[in-house]
């Protein structure tokens, strides 16, 4: 959905947001917890006397040297956001459609209230993607949040999406059953390369 606001709105805005939520975060809003430590997220919840909004994270922590989720740290996660009643957000632009059809969500059995995604889900097209449950979904295509783009609904990257959705869909199971193997065999090449080396791996 394509959402773009009035001339008329945007001067009555006079420089606050137009739709719901922060908008660009000032340090003293966010608050950074160390990956996989349950007790230091547990913390940060405990003194936050705001109320913390939401855990965004990468599922499988792509962006540090790839370090997975310790087992049940997803499901963690997933509780301690639905008891405080914080969402919980999954940045799933390299690991969506790459590590299992439904993503590290899928991989992992968590699911988050959002999710966004990009890259492969538009087979190298310019497209991102923003998913999540409906009742947050709603707050986009009822106007009170503002989702506007210049690229939304592009044809071109749509039609790229469809077929690379039906490629990935078709016999998913073998392709990524052999993407795995294929992925685990590097990983444990760079890892001999560099033990042979003395680096610590």
């Amino acid at each position: 959905m394509n959402y773009h606001p009035t001339l008329e709105q945007i001067e009555a805005a006079n420089g606050k947001p137009i739709g719901a939520g922060e908008g660009q975060l000032i340090p003293e809003t966010v608050v950074i917890a160390e990956w996989n430590d349950r007790a230091g997220v547990e913390a940060a919840f405990a003194d936050d006397l705001c109320g913390i909004g939401a855990i965004i994270c990468e599922p499988l922590l792509c962006n540090s040297g790839c370090i997975p989720p310790e087992p049940g740290f997803l499901q963690f996660l997933r509780d301690i956001t639905s008891k405080h009643g914080a969402l919980l957000i999954f940045d799933e632009v390299i690991t969506g459609f790459r590590v299992s059809l439904g993503g590290a969500q899928e991989l992992y059995n968590v699911t988050p209230d959002l999710a966004t995604y990009a890259k492969a889900v538009g087979a190298g097209m310019p497209l991102s993607v923003l998913a999540g449950k409906g009742e947050f979904m709603d707050l986009i295509s009822s106007d009170r949040a503002v989702h506007a783009g210049t690229l939304n609904g592009n044809p071109m990257s749509l039609a790229a999406a469809k077929y690379a959705l039906d490629y990935l869909s078709h016999d998913s199971e073998k392709l990524y059953r052999d993407l795995r193997c294929r992925g685990e065999r590097l990983r444990a090449g760079i890892q001999r390369i560099l033990c042979a080396r003395g680096t610590k791996s």
